[in-house]
């Protein structure tokens, strides 16, 4: 995430970043000073609905308690129009995270 967070931030982009891990933080505020981090579960992502134009989440999705609610809530902090980006490093035919979103059209 962090690497990520500096380089939205060295183009130009206003990044918020969220990981359960306070050490994680640290390394991303090392790296993008000034950016707002917190230390959070991205089963609550506590932000208001249609907050954000991009929600990324890069090899998360799949170790989330609930995937499916993981989902739900990002797409409740998307604007209208957003996109959402999951990176997953799984095999595909056992990713559950796939099956997800293959089945969810």
């Amino acid at each position: 995430m962090s690497l990520f967070c500096k380089l939205a931030v060295d183009k130009g982009f206003d990044v918020t970043g969220l990981d359960a891990t306070p050490e994680l933080i640290a390394e991303a505020k090392k790296r993008a000073s000034g950016k707002n981090f917190i230390v959070g579960e991205m089963e609550q992502l506590p932000f208001e609905e249609n907050y954000f134009d991009i929600v990324c989440g890069f090899n998360s999705f799949q170790y989330a308690t609930d995937f499916k609610k993981c989902t739900e809530r990002s797409k409740r902090v998307l604007k209208d129009g957003g996109k959402l980006s999951v990176m997953i490093w799984e095999i595909k035919e056992d990713c559950e995270g796939c099956n997800i979103f293959k089945s969810s059209g």
